[in-house]
């Protein structure tokens, strides 16, 4: 797979936090790499809460729109699915492995959205992930 100008769906369960923090840090990390990523949820969240928000903040980077569903469009742009969540079954993108794209998985959990402790060690955790995924399409491209 050619890795130059990927596509990465970052796939939560709302689609409130964690791959919209996934999304806003890889875009922020993969600038000028030529890859571009978004996110979704495989249900419609409710918006993000103001404590979310400003964790992501202390971290440099905002969540992008409020929250959306998984759509045939956002399946057919990417290139690559990442879960990152812990409650998403991977057996949802087997249609995707078979086209081969690439389905990677980490189970990241959830955390209440007034628990600002929590969000920041969640945030760090998928900054580190986002970190050495970047880092593995640098070195095949």
């Amino acid at each position: 797979m050619r890795c130059f100008g990927l596509n990465v769906l970052f796939v939560c369960k709302y689609n409130r936090f964690r791959s919209k923090a996934a999304e806003a840090f890889f875009n922020s990390i993969a600038e000028g790499l030529g890859h571009q990523a978004r996110s979704a949820g495989i249900i419609k969240g409710s918006d993000i809460s103001g404590a979310i928000i400003s964790n992501m903040e202390k971290e440099g980077i905002m969540p992008l729109g409020p929250p959306r569903t998984l759509d045939i469009p956002l399946l057919r742009w990417q290139n690559m699915v990442v879960i990152v969540a812990d409650d998403v079954p991977e057996s949802i993108f087997c249609e995707s492995r078979k086209q081969g794209k690439k389905v990677v998985v980490w189970s990241v959990s959830d955390c209440p959205e007034d628990d600002s402790e929590k969000a920041g060690v969640v945030l760090s955790d998928i900054r580190n992930k986002v970190k050495v995924l970047v880092a593995s399409l640098s070195k095949s491209s």
